[in-house]
């Protein structure tokens, strides 16, 4: 009878973390994933965008719908842009997105900042060299 118990003590000491490890290392891959794709598509949509307040707008509300689709709405992405021109909207300008993460580890509590694993994303884009900054044309 103690060897069942022992066993299911070990077998539940054992799986735990496992499972713990297992469901943390999914929740990282999925937001890494997340942010490589606001990064790559963020930067073409940007470059795309008639001005550089649509482009950011249009950035924020992405990164938001890009992090929910892959199943990590709870972890809030840090999406940043710098061009190498002001505006970035000139022609032949590089855009660069960078996104920044911290997945939580499940099972920790969250008053401690310092458990969280980081993710980061970077895309370069180049703006047209035909882009005029009219949305008519």
């Amino acid at each position: 009878m103690s060897a069942s118990l022992e066993f299911l003590v070990a077998g539940v000491i054992l799986v735990v973390p496992t499972a713990v490890f297992s469901s943390t290392m999914i929740t990282v891959t999925a937001a890494q994933a997340a942010a490589q794709n606001v990064a790559q598509h963020g930067a073409h949509t940007f470059a795309l965008a008639p001005n550089d307040a649509v482009g950011q707008s249009v950035l924020k509300r992405y990164a938001r719908l890009s992090f929910a689709d892959y199943g990590v709405a709870q972890v809030t992405p840090v999406v940043a842009v710098s061009c190498d021109t002001n505006p970035c909207h000139e022609r032949l300008a590089t855009v660069t997105i960078s996104v920044t993460a911290h997945v939580p580890i499940l099972g920790v509590p969250g008053f401690l900042p310092a458990m969280t694993v980081p993710v980061y994303a970077t895309a370069t884009e180049q703006i047209s060299r035909l882009w005029s900054g009219d949305a008519d044309d």
